[in-house]
């Protein structure tokens, strides 16, 4: 047995290759959501004149401009940028599958023990009786709430939750907010299209 995980046994490139998943898949989707939050700000200029307005009155005046860990205090507006980016761009739409260990209800339906379950983070993200305005960028609707990445409340879950949540977590929500958010004055694209295509 493998003291790594479990298996068989590893060998040493089996292991890198583990490893290997492990960094790709957490760096992968942290790029995705800096990536999507970037073109998000570009198409709404007026967000991204607030979040450059914080940034700026938050970052202390020694010349460094990345925001560090007691900085992000105050910096609410990137907070809410942030998980406005995870719902309306989920890095991963659909969450790893459980299996139910016993019969449960849910909404109504009967879940039967043994049963395969998916979880659509991408079409909660998008459910209109949950999000007012669920297509439209607006991290405004996280302002005064406290609804977290972490995932407690079942209507964000970019993460997963509960035992199973993503082991990345700390790690991905500090890329992202220590990510360097200050934009050249000069960065006003006129127009920008965004189009989410799915390719065959």
């Amino acid at each position: 047995m493998c003291g790594f995980c479990g298996c068989r046994g590893c060998s040493v490139e089996e292991m890198k290759a583990i490893l290997l998943e492990i960094l790709g898949g957490g760096i992968i989707t942290t790029a995705l959501t800096i990536e999507w939050g970037l073109a998000e700000l570009l198409k709404h200029p007026r967000c991204l004149q607030r979040l450059r307005k914080e940034i700026e009155e938050a970052l202390p005046k020694k010349g460094n401009d990345l925001i560090r860990e007691e900085d992000i205090a105050n910096v609410d507006f990137l907070k809410s940028v942030v998980k406005e980016v995870a719902r309306l761009h989920p890095a991963v739409p659909m969450l790893v599958p459980r299996i139910s260990t016993q019969e449960c209800e849910i909404g109504g339906y009967i879940i039967p023990p043994q049963t395969l379950a998916f979880v659509n983070v991408w079409g909660i993200s998008r459910d209109e009786s949950v999000w007012p305005n669920a297509l439209q960028f607006l991290p405004e609707r996280f302002e005064g709430k406290d609804v977290e990445l972490r995932g407690q409340h079942f209507e964000l879950l970019p993460f997963g939750s509960g035992r199973r949540i993503c082991m990345g977590l700390p790690l991905a929500v500090s890329m992202v907010f220590f990510f360097k958010w200050r934009f050249s004055r000069s960065l006003f694209p006129r127009t920008l299209t965004l189009k989410l295509q799915l390719y065959k």
